[in-house]
């Protein structure tokens, strides 16, 4: 997919997080090669701090087109109602507090998403799926998907047909970049599995909704290790995040036409026939029903379609 000339669409990344020591303040920290990416593929970064206002973040999403959600640390599984295992290493509690907070909301908008390493995990979880703690014990048969002395391990994956890592890597086994010692278990309702190493651990998630691109990676398409073909990734994502987000902008634009249309009308009626609009008053609410009807359709599938859906 490509993007048409015009507006780049903004791509919105969260931020990770450390907290303050003896040593140093608190700062928010993004590795480069994500927002690297998401420019090399015609969007426009916008990084997003793990700020506390649910209405902030809401606000930061009207404005965006996708979001891709990073990597990192691990989430804490007694959130989840799990034990703490000895091999998790928690992200900073205020990360996690934000981060399990901001792709609840882009569930509930259907905003179009890519979730790569922790960011894939977290998208799991947040819509119900669960992980495996630690891969060594709870898949003792499998590969080894960690090699704390090579940042630049690769393993093959399987991709699924239909999916968009198929658009990206073909029929054939791909090898991609390996640095995790989780990994998904049960997998969401309403995701399926894209990909997976040989030995079955899943690498790939994407949403079965029709109408909302959610996708998770287990690899890094980011990393200096990733291949040119790795980073079509964030070529497919941002031109469809961008094909999203004009859909909608065209789609208020109309409304707002009719909008104006009508107040223009009134203003003509109400001083120069105040007898016309009198007598016009009742098929003049059904156009503004109307009107409101469509601004209801519109946000339902624009900026909350899992509303009605859901209930």
């Amino acid at each position: 997919m490509s993007i048409s000339q015009g507006m780049k669409p903004l791509i919105g990344i969260n931020a990770d997080y450390r907290a303050a020591t003896q040593a140093s303040p608190a700062f928010s920290f993004l590795a480069a090669g994500y927002y690297d990416a998401v420019a090399r593929a015609g969007g426009v970064p916008v990084i997003i701090p793990p700020i506390e206002e649910v209405a902030d973040v809401r606000q930061v999403l009207d404005a965006v087109a996708g979001v891709v959600l990073v990597g990192g640390l691990d989430l804490d599984p007694r959130r989840d109602g799990y034990m703490l295992h000895p091999a998790v290493k928690r992200m900073a509690g205020r990360r996690e507090e934000f981060d399990r907070m901001l792709p609840a909301e882009i569930y509930r908008r259907r905003l179009p998403v890519l979730g790569i390493g922790a960011g894939m995990q977290l998208l799991n979880v947040v819509a119900g799926g669960t992980l495996h703690l630690h891969l060594p014990e709870d898949r003792p048969d499998a590969i080894a998907h960690l090699d704390p002395l090579d940042r630049r391990h690769r393993h093959a994956i399987n991709v699924e047909p239909g999916s968009m890592l198929e658009r990206v890597y073909g029929e054939m086994p791909a090898y991609v970049t390996s640095c995790h010692h989780q990994a998904v278990d049960d997998v969401a309702p309403g995701f399926r599995v894209t990909a997976a190493c040989p030995d079955g651990v899943i690498e790939a998630i994407e949403s079965v909704t029709p109408d909302w691109l959610a996708v998770g990676v287990q690899f890094h398409p980011e990393s200096a290790a990733a291949t040119e073909i790795d980073r079509r990734l964030f070529d497919e994502f941002v031109a469809a995040a961008a094909e999203g987000r004009s859909m909608s902008d065209r789609w208020r634009e109309f409304l707002d036409a009719v909008s104006e249309m009508r107040h223009r009308q009134r203003e003509y009626f109400r001083t120069r026939r105040p007898d016309v609009l009198q007598s016009s008053k009742a098929a003049e609410k059904r156009v503004d029903d109307l009107c409101a009807a469509l601004r209801c359709g519109q946000q339902l599938l624009f900026d909350d379609p899992a509303g009605s859906r859901r209930k």
